[in-house]
């Protein structure tokens, strides 16, 4: 009996480890939110020689804050020629370099200041963490959106243990790692897109495109959320440096990890047992053993602790959640991301500016209130609507996630064992179309000898990809594009697009079943 693509699939699969599923690819994120939380949270010996809360660093943390809104602003507009431009070679290599020369700069300054080195500080880290920003939210577009919630929390909690390791170091050492985080970052940020780029490592959903006013309306949402969350926390955390009532901005923090945490519980929960324990509960619990003594050292735990480590932690539930939308909306992933991104720093500068001028000019307790209930609601909404999605809605989105690599091993969702004669409910499920094209890619690319790269842009071509697309997805020139689907017709014998997708269509000789013809 021959065995079909579907059994290989299956077997592949359950082979898999619960650790098999830990991707390193995408915990090198975790160095980016730490470097920008030593820069503009950091508190302890660091922040006193960096003057976290003087006039000087407010002045950088605006100075940074304006070239990053424009480097955003412009990936949003022209995403094709800003992600060439990341990748390229040069830059690389230079926005890592440039982010440690900014944080130098800006060390220079706390130490013995002098008037270029702030500009130069605000102007390097802003431009270089938004390219290097940009490259990681393309790379997480290209894991499956079950890799991508199964890492969460792993992945947040290496962030948190970075940023709290510093109250265990020297001075010198905390300057040290401050600087030396942008180059780990995208030394890491490097490797990876070399791994993603020797084979298909993502998987893209099958489920047909929304309509155009769907997507309009997600993202516009999305967005309006995002600027939500950051004009109240940053409106909020003004108010809180000067009158400890109003750290009310913590507990937005707080309420959000908690949302993100339940969704994501909930869906290695229901799609694989066995790896909840390794990927959910146990990295939560190693996150709250880290936090425990911080609750103890630090005076004001929610102020000193909760509020900075919320703020960095935003930005990795940002890259999950425009990552996530991203995929369900069939949108690029980096654009999704630098959307949100720009509207969370502009947001973030607004709202700093009204507290400090509400302080001095306005009823701070009036619009303290008034900001505190516009976030208690919007929390309570929040979490209103998760359950009720949960609870309408949960199951196909988790089927979802589980059809795109991870089997189901919850014993209760599989049924009694049938009957003799009556339909096996527990045969192997048929691939997805998805999963039937990049098999029978591979299958081509065998046939006819592609190379790796080759293999990719096939798989994007018979999904119906635009060149323009290909050329963002893997971070391309549109030449290279060309090269590769001129090298693709050559091997194959075809002359056009829908004739590389009527191939892939049809069924090899071994058959492929979940196709749809």
């Amino acid at each position: 009996m021959q065995t079909t693509s579907s059994d290989q699939n299956k077997n592949a699969y359950e082979s898999l480890s619960p650790l098999a599923e830990i991707h390193t690819d995408l915990l090198g994120f975790a160095f980016h939110p730490a470097w920008i939380y030593l820069l503009f949270y950091g508190s302890g010996a660091l922040g006193d020689v960096l003057g976290h809360g003087e006039n000087t660093h407010d002045l950088a943390y605006f100075l940074s804050m304006a070239p990053l809104i424009l480097a955003t602003l412009f990936g949003v507009i022209a995403t094709k020629r800003f992600m060439t431009l990341a990748t390229s070679m040069p830059l690389v290599i230079g926005a890592p370099l440039a982010t440690a020369l900014g944080t130098l700069f800006y060390v220079a300054n706390a130490v013995s200041p002098a008037s270029s080195y702030l500009p130069l500080a605000g102007i390097l880290t802003g431009f270089g963490s938004a390219l290097v920003a940009a490259r990681w939210a393309a790379l997480f577009g290209r894991f499956s959106a079950r890799a991508v919630v199964a890492n969460l929390p792993l992945l947040l909690f290496l962030q948190v243990a970075l940023c709290l390791s510093i109250s265990y170091l020297s001075i010198q050492l905390q300057v040290a790692l401050l600087v030396a985080l942008p180059l780990a970052g995208g030394s890491l940020l490097w490797w990876s897109e070399r791994r993603a780029s020797t084979g298909i490592i993502g998987s893209r959903e099958s489920h047909p495109a929304p309509s155009a006013a769907s997507v309009s309306r997600s993202i516009a949402l999305f967005l309006a959320f995002v600027f939500l969350v950051g004009f109240v926390s940053a409106l909020l955390g003004a108010f809180g440096r000067v009158d400890d009532r109003f750290d009310y901005g913590a507990w937005l923090d707080i309420a959000i990890t908690l949302l993100v945490l339940l969704f994501v519980g909930q869906a290695l929960f229901l799609t694989t047992r066995s790896s909840f324990v390794w990927l959910f509960v146990m990295p939560t619990s190693a996150l709250l053993l880290v936090l425990l003594p911080q609750m103890r050292l630090s005076s004001d735990f929610l102020a000193d602790v909760v509020y900075p480590i919320g703020a960095i932690v935003f930005e990795l539930l940002l890259l999950f959640a425009s990552t996530l939308l991203a995929r369900m909306q069939h949108a690029s992933p980096a654009r999704m991301y630098m959307a949100g991104r720009f509207v969370y720093a502009l947001s973030d500068v607004i709202g700093s500016l009204v507290g400090a001028a509400a302080l001095g000019h306005w009823d701070a307790m009036a619009i303290a209130h008034g900001a505190t209930i516009v976030l208690m609601s919007t929390v309570g909404l929040l979490f209103t609507a998760a359950l009720i999605f949960a609870l309408v809605n949960g199951a196909p989105l988790f089927i979802r996630l589980q059809g795109e690599g991870i089997p189901t091993d919850n014993a209760e969702t599989q049924g009694p064992p049938t009957a003799p004669g009556a339909p096996d409910n527990s045969a192997p499920l048929p691939l997805t179309p998805h999963e039937a094209i990049v098999a029978r890619c591979q299958e081509l690319g065998e046939q006819f000898s592609l190379s790796d790269r080759e293999r990719e842009v096939l798989v994007l071509i018979a999904e119906g990809r635009s060149s323009a697309r290909i050329q963002e997805d893997l971070s391309i020139a549109a030449g290279t594009v060309n090269y590769h689907t001129r090298n693709i017709y050559a091997k194959l014998g075809v002359h056009s697009r829908q004739e590389i997708i009527d191939m892939t269509l049809r069924p090899s000789d071994a058959g492929i079943s979940g196709v749809d013809n």
